[in-house]
């Protein structure tokens, strides 16, 4: 058979995993095919990882989906279902989050086998609509196949908080990164926190940043919830991974608050910014300011940058200088946001103004 032949229905099988199972075996199996991939999940794929992203989920609404040829997983579809808005009012929102076809069976019609089954089973589902962002070798098939429409390409900003750690990696003598480093700084470094009283570190998501949340989604159609449920699961229990919270406080008040990751880039300390919510812009920018500070509690190693990207047009009018716009061109992952309708026929579902989403809803960090 070659390898643009698809292959019979009589050769392999698609159907839907009982999550209620203990699933030690598929987990193995689904490793493998992350590594065949290359997958950034390969080297994190456990049953702990297992449980808490796809067992474990804020609903606890989970969808797995794999195709097996001669007993052999070969291709797996992974979607979880999150309370939200849609159209402004309460929703379920499916993410097509990890989709993975062993390049042993690449060509022969197994994700368009894969995903038909799978878009059957959600339409089936009281599931108002779903979004994704896959990459350049499956983005066509969304689109060709799957009824997706491209809505927008998320904003992507990168904050240098010292050029002297970027040029350190790439220059390798130190005397000579500082003297690069000093005039790329005074041009483009993020500037110093000037109000650091306010800003507390938040150990727990209380009712107190889910209202700020809720305030500032509110000029949003459609978007995940981010309550307490959503927000632990998120930033507290995912393993192998580290988060940190801080907030702006006015008299007692929370008027700002963001959620960072700790993370490699261009082989740098990096932060990355997951989530966000404010009433104050001038405090959010000084919780910017300050995360490189809080985030030496969590690493020996100086931050060199903060990253992030996201949909959210309230952000992207108010934006400071020092978030410096990252040009689609020189992306190497565009995060290309796509949306089906399901059950909603909302004309918002198509419409990028209406939805915030940030590096959160985003499943590689």
């Amino acid at each position: 058979m070659s390898n643009n032949t698809p292959l019979q229905l009589s050769e392999c099988k698609t159907c839907k995993i009982d999550l209620k199972v203990p699933q030690k075996e598929l987990i193995s199996e689904i490793k493998q095919i992350l590594q065949e991939t290359q997958s950034h999940k390969a080297s994190v794929m456990c049953e702990d990882f297992w449980n808490w992203q796809y067992v474990h989920t804020p609903g606890n609404h989970s969808c797995v989906y794999v195709t097996k040829m001669n007993d052999r997983i070969v291709g797996y579809y992974h979607v979880p279902i999150y309370e939200g808005k849609i159209a402004g009012q309460n929703a379920l929102i499916a993410m097509i989050q990890d989709v993975a076809i062993s390049p042993t069976v690449r060509g022969k019609g197994i994700f368009t086998q894969l995903a038909t089954f799978a878009n059957q089973d959600i339409d089936a589902q009281p599931i108002a609509a779903c979004y994704t962002f896959p990459n350049h070798k499956s983005i066509h098939t969304f689109l060709k196949y799957n009824n997706y429409t491209i809505i927008d390409v998320l904003k992507t900003y990168l904050i240098l908080v010292d050029a002297k750690v970027l040029l350190r990696k790439k220059v390798k003598i130190p005397l000579l990164s500082g003297i690069m480093g000093y005039p790329v700084n005074l041009l483009f470094r993020l500037p110093r926190v000037q109000d650091k009283d306010g800003i507390a570190e938040i150990d727990e998501f209380d009712a107190s940043v889910e209202k700020l949340y809720h305030t500032y989604l509110q000029r949003y159609s459609n978007y995940v919830l981010r309550d307490k449920r959503y927000l632990t699961w998120r930033y507290k229990n995912r393993p192998h991974s580290t988060y940190f919270t801080i907030g702006y406080y006015e008299a007692l008040n929370l008027t700002a608050v963001a959620t960072f990751k700790i993370d490699i880039m261009f082989e740098v300390p990096t932060l990355l910014l997951m989530d966000y919510a404010f009433t104050n812009p001038n405090h959010f920018f000084e919780l910017i300011k300050y995360a490189p500070l809080q985030g030496t509690k969590y690493t020996s190693d100086k931050i060199g940058i903060i990253f992030t990207a996201m949909c959210d047009k309230h952000f992207t009018t108010m934006r400071k200088p020092f978030f410096l716009s990252v040009p689609q061109r020189l992306n190497p992952r565009k995060l290309h946001l796509l949306t089906r309708p399901v059950c909603s026929n909302s004309p918002t579902i198509q419409d990028s103004h209406q939805w915030f989403v940030t590096l959160g809803d985003w499943d590689v960090f």
